[in-house]
Order: structure tokens, then C-alpha cells, then sequence
């Protein structure tokens, strides 16, 4: 998944990105877990003027996205 048009990465986003793409083989608690540990980090990068909001906004989805998912496999 892409972050941006530019190809303009930060080490954070970067770093959120690949965390994410490593929740893929994980399933049942852990993945929620890893996930939650994500979405954490992303609101604590929101107080940081250097990180791109609208990138970390399109990290937060995809966490979302994922926890919604992980929700309804477990249901």
C-alpha cells in the first residue's frame, strides 16, 4: 500500500506502515492487540509537527479498517 502520491515517506509512517503489513499472518487476539499497539502509536505521532496529518490519517483508516475485520473473523 502506498502512502502518498509524492513517495515522500517519514521514518514513523514508514515504520506504522510496515507494522501494519506484519498484522497480515497474525489472527485472533494477537493481531487486535498489534493493531491497538498501532492505532496508540498513530495518536501519539498526531501531536508531532513534523508528520504529514493527512498520512497519518490514512494510517489510522487501514488500522480501522483491519479492526473491523478482525472483529467480525472472531465473531
Amino acid at each position: 500500500m502506498t502512502v502518498g502520491d509524492d513517495g515522500i515517506r517519514s521514518p514513523a509512517i514508514a515504520s506504522l506502515w510496515k507494522r501494519l503489513e506484519g498484522t497480515t499472518g497474525l489472527s485472533g487476539a494477537k493481531r487486535r492487540t498489534r493493531l491497538e499497539s498501532i492505532r496508540e502509536d498513530a495518536t501519539r505521532y498526531r501531536n508531532n509537527p513534523n508528520i504529514d496529518g493527512g498520512k497519518l490519517d490514512a494510517v489510522e483508516d487501514e488500522v480501522g479498517r483491519r479492526l473491523a475485520e478482525a472483529s467480525e473473523a472472531s465473531d
